[in-house]
């Protein structure tokens, strides 16, 4: 069970994926997407801002929300190779009464409530989606309250829940647990998603090898074993043995036991090699989502750092032109103001922001150096006068010297 917490436009985004809205990725299977089950329609997503924003103000929230903030919290319910082995044996109301009270109980534990919820038959495995209100009922964000203590504590109710549902279910090891019991710490850490989508083919490419090896061994074993068969058959058949044919018919028997042992061997271990290799496809296949998924979130990521950038380019241009100017009414206005509104919300606000303090330092220096021009002026005609002390002029003549003396803008 993972929680992510989403923004109003990374969830809408979410329930496009969730819902099968539009075009969908290539690992989703069209033909089995009617299989999928809506257990809570979702609900619109604007209704969820406005509950979230009442209840930041009865909290004390004194500021809007940043048009980044979470609006809701996506998760998702994932099984085990064994547990989803388990949970398919429950009937498809089993299983929907199963999840359903697991994100309850879920919601419940970080005080917040469900928004949607669906079940997904059409990629590898079943697995659901769900979305909870992104702040809980004192106005508090579900990831603050979501700690790691609170994750641990979820992952051990999951557990429990379905455990109660399908027996056999169990929690997997704790990563601090797995070391204490002899494990490398290196091996309790988590490959990135890349890394695992790009270790797996070469993974499943090496036990296929292993495996290829094991049942090279087993066809040089098996002609072997009939050979040794044939040798006994024949000391079988002949019936009485002398002296020397009972002592080979002795060693021919220890011989074949001795390799049937070895088969056995070797079927257990290709059966162990054939559970690992149908392992490592699976989680192949269990990861092709989450590499979408992070995929996707990179693209998102990278346009939206290139609409920055450029955004900052237009804005920095317009100002060193003086095509960017403050209306009456303190609205920015710029010759095309079309690669800020493109940008990022965060960032358009951000610059218009500056924009808007570098035209009052601008504004305010233009008012300083008319002043102190008219003073000059003033200071030029004041020493004209014929009727100034000499420590008058003197005093006049040297502030004349320092205003030209003064540093050039």
């Amino acid at each position: 069970m993972r929680l992510k917490a989403r923004s109003l436009k990374r969830a809408y985004g979410q329930r496009r994926h969730d819902f099968r809205i539009g075009q969908q990725p290539n690992y989703v299977d069209q033909e089995r997407t009617c299989l999928n089950r809506i257990l809570i329609e979702p609900r619109p997503l604007p209704e969820i801002k406005k509950e979230i924003e009442r209840l930041r103000r009865s909290n004390g929230a004194q500021r809007a929300m940043k048009s980044d903030a979470a609006v809701v919290t996506a998760g998702i319910a994932t099984f085990g190779h064994k547990a989803a082995d388990l949970f398919a044996t429950l009937s498809s109301e089993e299983q929907d009464a199963a999840l359903q009270e697991l994100v309850s109980q879920i919601a419940k534990k970080l005080g917040t409530r469900i928004e949607a919820m669906v079940v997904h038959l059409d990629e590898t495995s079943l697995h659901a989606h769900f979305e909870l209100r992104a702040y809980n009922d004192d106005g508090v964000p579900v990831s603050k309250v979501a700690t790691f203590q609170v994750m641990s504590e979820l992952q051990d109710m999951t557990a429990d829940v379905l455990g109660q549902r399908c027996p056999g279910i169990e929690r997997g090891h704790k990563k601090f647990h797995r070391i204490e019991v002899g494990a490398d710490y290196a091996e309790t850490l988590n490959r990135s998603v890349k890394k695992l989508h790009k270790d797996l083919p070469d993974e499943i490419a090496a036990r296929q090898g292993d495996l290829k090896k094991l049942e090279e061994e087993k066809r040089q074993l098996d002609a072997s074993m009939t050979k040794t068969q044939g040798h006994l058959q024949r000391l079988y058949d002949k019936g009485k043995l002398n002296e020397k044919e009972a002592k080979r018919l002795k060693t021919y028997e220890g011989r074949l036991a001795k390799k049937e042992a070895e088969q056995s061997e070797i079927q257990r271990r290709q059966l162990d090699m054939m559970t690992k290799l149908e392992k490592a496809r699976h989680a192949l296949k269990n990861r092709e989502a989450e590499v979408q998924e992070h995929e996707v979130s990179a693209r998102e990521k990278m346009e939206d750092a290139k609409a920055s950038l450029v955004a900052i380019e237009a804005v920095a241009e317009e100002l060193e032109q003086g095509t960017l100017q403050q209306n009456d009414a303190g609205k920015i206005q710029m010759k095309d103001a079309s690669p800020v509104l493109a940008a990022p919300a965060g960032i358009r606000k951000r610059l218009f922001r500056l924009a808007r303090r570098l035209l009052w330092c601008q504004e305010r220096l233009v008012r300083k150096e008319n002043r102190l021009n008219r003073l000059s002026a003033a200071l030029k005609g004041f020493l004209k006068r014929q009727d100034l002390s000499d420590d008058a002029r003197a005093e006049g003549e040297e502030l004349e010297r320092g205003l030209d003396d003064g540093q050039a803008f």
